[in-house]
C-alpha cells in the first residue's frame, strides 16, 4: 500500500531476484528518470525501514555505485545513499555492541536468552541490511528479576511500563546511544497466541554460540513462521488485506535458506493450523510473484492463494487497504478453497458475493493517518531526515 508521494512499485522492482539484463536496464532508467521517481522510491523504503535493504539491492544490481565516504553538498541521490548507508551502519554497530553486552551480562547470571526478530539477525549479522527499532529476546519467567537487574547494571531504565499480563516486561532504554530493549516472557502477543495455540511450546529453538556469547535462536522454519505471524496477525496486516513489505523481505530471506526438512515442517504446520498455513501460502505466493523467489514443488501455492494475492496486489498501489470485513471474506474464501469439496462449494458462493457489499461496510478503527497505519503493519513510521538535518 502506498501513499501519494511514494513509489512502492519501484521498491518492489528493486528487490526482484529473477531480473535479466534488459530488466535491469529498464529498472535503472526508471529509478533515475527524475527526482520525483527517486524521492518516491526513497520515501517508500524509509517509511518501511527498508532503506538499507534498498541500498543493498541497488548496489547488487549495479544501479547505483556502493556508498563512499560522507560528503557535503547538494542532496543528490549519491549523497542520500551515502548518508543513509552510514546512518544504518552506525546504528547497526551500536545495536550489535549493545546486544553483545546484554548477552554477556545475562550469561553471567546463567541465562541464555532466546533471540528472535531483529536481535537474531543482528547476532549472526544476516541479513546485514535488516533494521529494527528495539532488541527482542525471551527469558523464562523465573529469570525476569535477574534479567531486569542485568539490564539496569548496563544503564537501561524503564521507558514504558507494561501490564503483568503483557508478553514482554517493561520496555527499557539506554539514552547514549539510544537503544531500546524488550525482554519477553512469551514469544507472541495476544493476537498471535490465539492463532498459534501451543505451536511454539514445541522444541522450536536451538543453541547458538559466537565467541564467548551463548544464546538460543528459533529453528529456521519456526523463525520464518514467527516473523510472518508477527507482521500478518499481531500487527494486523491480515485485518486490512495487506502484506507488510518489510516482513515479506525478511520472510523471503529466510525462505531461501530452508533445507528439505524445514520445508516439510512448514507443510506439516499448515495442516495443523489452517490459518497459519493459509497465511504462509499467501506469503510464499507473494515471494514468487512480487520478488521472483523460486518456490519448492512441495510448497507450490494453490489457485486460491493466487486469487487472494491478486486482490492484495491491486491495493498495493493505492492509499487504502480493504475494510476488515472484505479482508475477512478473502481469508475465508482462501481457507475454504483449500478444504474438502463441500468447503470449495461454500467458498464459491462467498466469492460470488460482490466485493462492494463488503467494502461498503466501514469497519476500520482508524482514518488512514501514519500513526494508525503503523499499527496495521503497513508503515514502519520512519521519516527520512530533512536536508537541513543531513
Amino acid at each position: 500500500m502506498q501513499l501519494t508521494d511514494e513509489r512502492v512499485d519501484l521498491l518492489l522492482a528493486c528487490f526482484r531476484r529473477d531480473q535479466q539484463a534488459q530488466d535491469l536496464m529498464e529498472l535503472r532508467a526508471a529509478v533515475l528518470a527524475g527526482d520525483e521517481a527517486f524521492q518516491g522510491l526513497m520515501l517508500a523504503a524509509d517509511r518501511r525501514m527498508l532503506g538499507a535493504a534498498l541500498v543493498d539491492a541497488l548496489g547488487a544490481r549495479g544501479i547505483l555505485h556502493p556508498a563512499g565516504e560522507p560528503f557535503k553538498g547538494p542532496l543528490t541521490p549519491r549523497r542520500q545513499i551515502t548518508d543513509l548507508t552510514h546512518r544504518h551502519s552506525a546504528r547497526h554497530k551500536a545495536q550489535g555492541e549493545a546486544l553483545s553486552d546484554i548477552i554477556r551480562a545475562l550469561n553471567a547470571e546463567n541465562i541464555h536468552p532466546l533471540l528472535f526478530k531483529g536481535a537474531a539477525a543482528l547476532f549472526v549479522n544476516s541479513p546485514a541490511w535488516r533494521s529494527q527499532r528495539d532488541l527482542d529476546f525471551a527469558v523464562q519467567p523465573d529469570e525476569v528479576t535477574a534479567t531486569r537487574t542485568a539490564l539496569e547494571s548496563l544503564g537501561y531504565r524503564v521507558q514504558k511500563q507494561m501490564s503483568p499480563r503483557h508478553h514482554h516486561i517493561d520496555t527499557m532504554v539506554r539514552p547514549d546511544p539510544d537503544i531500546a530493549v524488550e525482554a519477553h516472557v512469551r514469544l507472541n502477543g495476544r493476537r498471535s497466541s490465539r492463532i498459534l495455540g501451543d505451536l511454539f511450546s514445541q522444541d522450536c529453538d536451538q543453541p547458538v554460540e559466537i565467541g564467548d556469547l551463548k544464546a538460543r535462536m528459533l529453528r529456521p522454519d519456526f523463525a520464518l513462521l514467527h516473523g510472518l505471524i508477527h507482521h500478518h496477525f499481531e500487527n494486523r496486516g491480515n485485518n486490512f488485506g495487506v502484506i507488510s513489505l518489510k516482513g515479506l523481505l525478511e520472510f523471503s530471506h529466510g525462505f531461501q535458506n530452508l533445507d528439505e526438512g524445514d520445508v516439510a515442517n512448514l507443510a506439516v504446520t499448515g495442516w495443523q493450523v489452517p490459518r497459519v498455513g493459509a497465511a504462509c501460502e499467501l506469503w510464499i505466493t507473494a515471494c514468487r510473484n512480487w520478488l521472483g523467489v523460486p518456490v519448492p514443488e512441495a510448497l507450490t501455492p494453490s489457485r486460491a492463494a493466487e486469487t487472494r494475492l491478486a486482490r492484495i496486489t491491486g491495493r498495493l498501489l493505492t492509499d487504502q487497504p480493504a475494510s476488515m470485513l472484505a479482508a475477512c471474506r478473502e481469508e475465508l474464501v482462501h481457507l475454504l478453497r483449500s478444504a474438502p469439496p463441500q468447503g470449495k462449494r461454500l467458498a464459491g458462493r462467498i466469492a460470488s458475493i460482490p466485493p462492494i457489499l463488503f467494502n461498503s461496510i466501514e469497519d476500520r478503527p482508524w482514518g488512514g493517518r501514519l500513526r494508525e497505519l503503523k499499527s496495521a503493519g503497513l508503515l514502519a513510521f520512519a521519516e527520512p531526515p530533512s536536508e537541513q538535518e543531513s
